[in-house]
């Protein structure tokens, strides 16, 4: 499956691992999905870090 396909999968509330690009390095994070929106801001939050859609390399359900 591809990545567009994995992101629409992820709920609020789910535990997923992400890798995503942030200031120049690539970051891992796992948490607890906590807020979601893919038309407008085109975003997700895990915990309380805010990602967007654009910069996920990697995500995958725990």
């Amino acid at each position: 499956m591809n990545l567009i396909g994995k992101i629409k999968e992820i709920e609020v509330g789910m535990m997923i691992s992400v890798v995503y690009y942030e200031s120049n390095q690539y970051i891992y994070k796992e948490g607890i999905v906590t807020e979601i929106d893919l038309t407008y801001k085109k975003m997700l939050k895990i915990v309380d870090k805010l990602i967007d859609i654009g910069n996920i390399l990697v995500i995958n359900k725990l």
